[in-house]
């Protein structure tokens, strides 16, 4: 029988990991960005696969976005299953959407190659050092022994030696392309463009980490452990952290291989190959300020600051920096001098380098769940409330690869939610299972039983972008005071409401019953009203350049001179209100045009009026008021 299950590339831009248990279809799509996927659009998706005489046919469900990426919407979503005469599957095709969901067609492809491990990675990204004395000082692994990758470290911000909470090894005037840093003052020794941050490790969340004292290290756990232990416990849980510039393998000179993809992120790089900061690529964002003596960096300036005394989480390579040593023997060798580092806690030179992502931990107490969570594993959920339903998308570290879980859920009185939760073809472990999530008070804190995906979440900010969907509104809106007469030209525009931003729009106007402009692909749209009374129509579709749109409609009416001028007196003495003598309107000017009891009607508020300016007068009178 034919199984979904795989990996899935789609004309949106994006990779789709799929999951076929039984009828159930579910799926994470991250858009392709580089290294770090998802962050222009992450949805999860579950349906139902229905079967016909021949094999699955169609699906139908209901996709989210996740503030995992910026492109946030809900929806609906009918696919048809193409498979070929010898059974095989060929593609999926979108058949009925709603939302402003993009992507049209998928198709299957093969697994992904396994990414070389860390250390053989530190072998091949460059530094802009060129040296051979006192040591080889020209790729990452000259000088960093990687102990532990993806490394997940919370603690408190503190200040560098000058009393600053971030400096970076660089010059202001110094070009920021990768020619510009590889090059740098020729390799003698020019600033390295590393970023540099302090922090005071939070130790009670390290110790209650999953697996990180045991788990992960690149000697088997039988040495480094200890020595990390032992700098935190020797240096008050003083943390030094450094994010590297560029992350990639070309020396300086070899120009047809800058621009090969970077094997690590880097400050400077873009989009899924930059670094993160509170889930958003840094993208260069860094203001370098002046130098100071004392240490030799420059101030910098992140966008969101980051400030001393804020608790972040910080995930990257935990590794041992030679270069931060505090001695050196020329008669030993290298690999002497790394032993007797490691084993010296006075030296205290491990740290995380590089950084992968910094998240500035400023979670507030809101109405829903939608945000970003951390699980006490190091992992993260990007959550999304939709009505009473709870969403969301679970992953560990980048480059760890251990899971990749989708969760759908509902929420009962905002105390409990309750749902499924399926492990998709995005990391190793497959798995899944019922969800039984408690919800605190304040909705900063959740937790699960033993069969859920993680024990606890706590939640680490909110969702950058709102949760909103795409909608359009044709103006003028319909007012039946002011009407429309026959031959007139009426200008209508669309108002559209929760794009994202820097989102092109394309429109596309038509109109039945009237005359419409040639050009009908602007933002607004004239027509010309038919000669005599009747009914018109107006549509207009918004394209988002991407596959996705949006369609709304406006319905007119167009009345003759006199039928205007009727409905203008009826909706004056509708304004007029004398304590409220009629308890609703007699008759509706749009529907009940003159007939054979208008002029009746028309006595009857005549002499109504009348009567009420007669008493009004008599009272102001009795009371000494009036003209008498």
């Amino acid at each position: 029988m034919v199984n979904l299950t795989g990996l899935w590339s789609a004309n949106d831009g994006g990779t789709y990991y799929l999951k076929q248990e039984g009828a159930a279809l579910w799926w994470a799509g991250l858009s392709n960005d580089g290294l770090q996927n998802g962050l222009r659009f992450s949805n999860v998706f579950l349906g139902v696969v229905s079967e016909g005489e021949f094999g699955p046919e169609s699906i139908d469900g209901r996709w989210v976005g996740v503030p995992r990426g910026t492109l946030m919407g809900t929806g609906a979503l009918q696919l048809a299953i193409n498979i070929d005469a010898a059974g095989n599957l060929v593609s999926l095709t979108k058949q009925g959407f709603s939302g402003g969901f993009h992507a049209s067609l998928w198709l299957p492809v093969g697994k992904t190659a396994k990414a070389p491990n860390i250390t053989e990675i530190f072998r091949l990204v460059k530094k802009n050092q060129n040296s051979d004395f006192p040591f080889p000082d020209h790729s990452l692994l000259d000088n960093l022994t990687p102990y532990r990758d993806h490394g997940v470290i919370f603690g408190k911000v503190v200040a560098d030696p000058v009393n600053r909470p971030v400096h970076v090894n660089y010059r202001p005037d110094d070009g920021r392309q990768y020619q510009d840093f590889i090059c740098l003052d020729d390799n003698q020794s020019p600033p390295d463009g590393d970023l540099n941050l302090e922090i005071q490790v939070d130790r009670v969340q390290l110790n209650e980490q999953t697996g990180f004292w045991t788990d992960g290290w690149t000697d088997g756990g039988s040495k480094f452990p200890a020595n990390f232990k032992n700098k935190l416990d020797s240096g008050n849980n003083m943390l030094h952290l450094e994010a590297i510039m560029f992350g990639r393998v070309a020396e300086c000179g070899d120009v047809q291989n800058y621009d090969l993809p970077p094997l690590l992120p880097g400050w400077q790089e873009q989009i899924g190959d930059s670094v993160l900061l509170s889930g958003q690529p840094m993208n260069g964002n860094v203001m370098i300020g002046a130098q100071d003596p004392l240490i030799g960096g420059y101030s910098a300036t992140l966008t969101p600051m980051v400030k001393v005394g804020d608790y972040i989480r910080i995930t990257g390579v935990l590794a041992m920096d030679i270069g931060h040593h505090g001695f050196f023997d020329a008669f030993r060798s290298d690999t002497e001098h790394r032993r007797l580092l490691e084993e010296d806690p006075s030296q205290q030179i491990q740290e995380i380098h590089p950084v992968y992502s910094i998240d500035i931990v400023n979670p507030t107490a809101t109405a829903d769940l939608t945000g970003v969570w951390a699980d006490s594993d190091g992992s993260t959920y990007y959550l999304a409330q939709v009505g009473l339903s709870l969403w969301g998308l679970g992953m560990s570290p980048f480059r760890d690869g251990s899971f990749g879980t989708v969760l759908r859920g509902s929420i009962q009185n905002n105390q409990r939610v309750e749902g499924e939760w399926v492990d998709l073809p995005l990391g190793q472990r497959q798995s899944s299972g019922i969800l039984k999530v408690d919800i605190d008070a304040g909705k900063l804190i959740l937790s699960t039983s033993a069969s859920g995906p993680f024990a606890t979440l706590r939640r680490l900010y909110d969702a950058p972008i709102p949760h909103r969907v795409p909608a359009i509104q044709i103006l003028p809106t319909l007012d039946e005071c002011n009407p429309v007469e026959v031959a007139s030209t009426v200008t209508f525009s669309v108002e559209p409401s929760g794009f994202p931003a820097q989102t092109v729009l394309s429109y596309s106007w038509t109109v039945v019953g009237a005359i419409g402009e040639t050009d009908n692909a602007k933002p607004t749209f004239s027509v010309k009203m038919p000669a005599s009374p009747g009914q018109i129509t107006v549509n207009v579709t918004i394209e988002d350049g991407q596959g996705g749109q949006l369609s709304a409609e406006q319905t007119l009416f167009a009345y003759s001179a006199i039928q205007s001028k009727l409905i203008n007196l009826v909706c004056a003495l509708r304004t007029v209100v004398i304590v409220n003598p009629f308890p609703s309107a007699l008759w509706d000017p749009t529907r009940d045009l003159p007939g054979p009891a208008f002029a009746q009607e028309v006595e009857e508020i005549r002499n109504a009026a009348e009567g009420i300016l007669q008493r009004a007068t008599d009272l102001l009178r009795l009371i000494g008021g009036g003209r008498g």
